[in-house]
């Protein structure tokens, strides 16, 4: 996970702000937040802003979004086992 969101933010990707202009900013926005620790120090750093110009910047979202849905998938799953509803 952390592999992939900072792969995604070398290439140029944004971690980007809650505004809600549409279902899939909302979604590309919860996901690339749902990275916490990383996200977070990201925003301190102030290198929240990527480049929507950049030829590279769809791959780098791409990168940001996966990290943000393994994340959650991992959380659910450690749910999932601390539930022992899991083997």
């Amino acid at each position: 996970m952390g592999a992939a969101f900072a792969t995604g933010l070398s290439l140029g990707g944004t971690v980007g702000s809650l505004t809600v202009r549409s279902l899939g900013s909302f979604l590309t926005t919860t996901a690339t937040h749902a990275v916490v620790a990383p996200g977070l120090l990201v925003h301190a750093t102030g290198r929240e802003q990527g480049d929507p110009g950049s030829p590279l910047f769809e791959v780098a979202m791409t990168y940001m979004i996966v990290a943000g849905v393994m994340n959650v998938l991992l959380a659910f799953d450690a749910w999932d086992v601390a539930g022992e509803r899991k083997p």
